[in-house]
């Protein structure tokens, strides 16, 4: 119908595992953009965005996420 449709979303979980709808957009996209947030503990490009103390898998709302990158999301996911 000659529409541009622009989608902006997590692609992983706070452990890294794909959003299944996020993984079908991207898959039937023309183009895709994917932009890192910076680390908060580093500065290195982001990897998850986690929350502390989140327990469930999507958690509503913008308090408490904090983009971390592979080596430091570790001491929060209870890596190495």
């Amino acid at each position: 119908e000659g529409k541009t449709v622009y989608v902006a979303g997590l692609d992983m979980d706070k452990e890294g595992t794909p959003f299944e709808t996020t993984m079908a957009l991207m898959g039937i996209a023309e183009e895709v953009h994917k932009v890192q947030a910076v680390c908060r503990d580093c500065g290195n490009d982001a990897w998850v965005t986690i929350q502390e103390k989140q327990t469930e898998r999507i958690h509503v709302g913008n308090d408490g996420y904090k983009p971390v990158c592979r080596k430091c999301s570790y001491q929060y996911l209870g890596g190495q």
